[in-house]
């Protein structure tokens, strides 16, 4: 092999290896954008569509470990009680959806990962949680965002 020959492959072995660091970063990147979008999306989400007119999710928290929130029941327009929601994504196995017989989406893992623990500090576990069905595939919808963020920690 020529001198010239080694620089020549030298150079392209050098090109293709950035080209190939380059495009790993853009997934990267890509990656870390589709989780914050998600996020975003399931935060909203939970907070315009959260189950009733006599209920309210507020304080609502989304990382691609923990979805919290506050949820807020009131009677009469006065807030009565106070529950605090909770769970990993990741340990659901899998999020799927199904409609109950009123204007309401049910959306359901595996297992019972959903912490409730009420003002009194008792807890109590489920495999769902409630959202008005106000938006074209929500349910749908809902379950892909939590599917791809639970990838993040399982």
């Amino acid at each position: 092999m020529t001198g010239r020959f080694k620089m020549k492959t030298l150079k392209s072995i050098t090109i293709i290896m950035v080209m190939g660091l380059f495009a790993s970063a853009c997934s990267i990147s890509r990656q870390e954008r589709n989780q914050a979008e998600n996020m975003a999306w399931i935060k909203k989400n939970i907070g315009q569509n959260y189950i009733d007119d006599d209920s309210k999710a507020l304080n609502i928290n989304v990382t691609p470990c923990r979805i919290s929130w506050e949820e807020i029941w009131y009677i009469n327009k006065i807030p009565r009680d106070t529950s605090f929601y909770s769970f990993n994504p990741g340990d659901a196995g899998q999020w799927t959806f199904k409609k109950d017989e009123g204007n309401r989406l049910i959306i359901i893992s595996e297992s019972r990962i959903i912490e409730r623990e009420l003002t009194s500090g008792k807890k109590y576990y489920y495999s769902e949680f409630y959202l008005n069905d106000m938006e074209k595939d929500l349910g749908k919808k809902m379950t892909a965002a939590l599917n791809d963020l639970s990838n993040f920690c399982k």
